[in-house]
């Protein structure tokens, strides 16, 4: 059985790249001498040159369609799994771990495979029904009477974490078709999560669904990006002639979490 981390990073913003890369390194304190296989699929194969990763290359034009159009790049993310899984000919129980280029680890994180199984899928947090949600209100006031296959028990999770078998990639496929029928019906600029609430109400259909969210760490909000990148982007750069193993033990000791005053002060700026 094999075991792949990928990861998904695009475009021209160097912030992304330099988070990409700081989740690798603090990742690959867990996996060394071990069998996980990391793969990283971005636009810029460049930038993960020394980094002992698989890449493959975005095109122009997979961005192109998968976006429809640069019109809703989130799209991008399950479909480029869906790309990944395809392109590795993996067995039906291969298991597969996507972490957004925000997320990284202060713990081993390997336990999270354990999660991924025949009767169960990994997603990073349940947020809730979005009938209930005063912030998913957007979906409950414009999907009423509509056939979008979306029922008041419908719940929003988040998709920073991704875990499934090879042998369910075809579900990616049907929450993509699922998403497309939403576009349809909303307004994109609205409802930027269309795509996670696609692939959680394909998933729960067929599979029970469990969290990954205690496992990973993440600075996914703007002030704690604000925050991280500068110490992040430091890092890279003032030992970019480390060997990696020392770098990924340097990544590790990094602290990029907010300080309590930091934090208050930023919510009496806000």
């Amino acid at each position: 059985m094999r075991r792949i981390i990928c990861y998904i990073v695009y475009g021209n913003d160097d912030d992304y790249y330099n988070s990409t890369k700081f989740s690798i390194l603090t990742l690959l304190n867990y996996t060394h001498n071990t069998d996980i296989e990391i793969v990283v699929l971005t636009s810029n194969v460049d930038q993960f040159k020394q980094y002992p990763v698989t890449l493959q290359q975005i095109t122009d034009q997979q961005k192109k369609q998968w976006s429809l159009d640069h019109q809703y790049h989130f799209r991008i993310k399950n479909l480029g799994l869906q790309n990944i899984i395809k392109s590795l000919h993996l067995s039906i129980d291969d298991k597969i771990l996507f972490f957004d280029t925000d997320i990284y680890f202060k713990n081993n994180p390997l336990k999270l495979f354990d999660l991924i199984t025949e009767k169960q899928v990994l997603l990073y947090k349940n947020e809730g029904r979005i009938c209930d949600k005063k912030r998913f209100k957007y979906y409950k006031n414009n999907l009423q009477d509509k056939d979008c296959f979306i029922s008041q028990n419908a719940q929003m999770w988040g998709s920073a974490v991704i875990g499934i078998t090879a042998s369910e990639d075809y579900l990616i496929k049907e929450a993509d078709q699922l998403m497309l029928s939403l576009v349809d019906k909303l307004d994109i600029k609205q409802a930027h999560t269309i795509e996670q609430l696609s692939l959680a109400e394909t998933l729960r259909k067929k599979f029970e669904i469990v969290e990954g969210v205690k496992h990973v760490n993440n600075f996914s909000t703007s002030k704690r990006k604000d925050y991280a990148m500068p110490i992040i982007k430091k890092l890279l750069k003032e030992n970019k002639l480390l060997n990696i193993e020392s770098l990924a033990k340097k990544a590790l000791k990094i602290k990029i979490n907010r300080p309590i005053l930091q934090i208050i002060k930023d919510k009496i700026y806000d």
